[in-house]
């Protein structure tokens, strides 16, 4: 593996975090790969030292020293893509606070909004909700004393009992009046 093909190792500058790890992988493996076949190299020339002929000797010794030199490359570009990991890493982190930003941004926006467009007739349905139920709770609560005054009257008492549907003309569900799910402060 020759100088040009250990840079090449290296993802081109501006390479996502992704690239790079699979990089480091890849020359991580590579390297192992490297020191394997020297120690390969070494043992055909332990082997061979009393049977094979100096060409084959050297290459032994050549092919070994060519694997560690390039293992040690890519011992020395391993810290290089360990930082460029860390700084894609860090541009992506920061993208993805922009993108954060962006959202709250449109939120705020969609929020201003509304408030222009919806609340105004949001608060005044509630307005006049609330002034109904407060209607509805004095007339409703008032009822029992106007029958009791009523019934004072002798006249009044031999028409008989009074007994109105109050729920006549439809009713309303109790658990959602006004007053019950908005607190008086949110809409004076």
């Amino acid at each position: 593996m020759k100088l040009d093909e250990v840079l090449a190792l290296r993802p081109p500058e501006g390479a996502d975090a992704a690239t790079i790890t699979a990089a480091i992988n890849a020359a991580t493996s590579r390297r192992a790969e490297l020191l394997a076949a020297a120690a390969t190299c070494d043992q055909v020339k332990a082997d061979g030292l009393l049977s094979a002929d100096d060409k084959a000797m050297q290459r032994a010794e050549q092919d070994a020293t060519l694997a560690r030199r390039t293992a040690e490359r890519i011992d020395a570009l391993l810290p290089r893509l360990r930082l460029d990991l860390e700084a894609a890493l860090a541009l992506e982190k920061m993208a993805a606070l922009h993108a954060h930003a962006d959202e709250v941004t449109d939120l705020m926006a969609d929020m201003a909004r509304w408030q222009v467009e919806k609340l105004p007739a949001a608060v005044d349905a509630i307005r006049e909700g609330l002034r109904l139920h407060d209607a509805l709770y004095a007339r409703h609560n008032s009822l029992p004393a106007a029958v009791e005054a009523a019934y004072r009257d002798p006249s009044v008492r031999e028409l008989g009992q009074f007994t109105p549907n109050l729920a006549a003309k439809g009713a309303p569900d109790m658990a959602r009046l006004p007053r019950n799910l908005f607190p008086l402060t949110l809409v004076g």
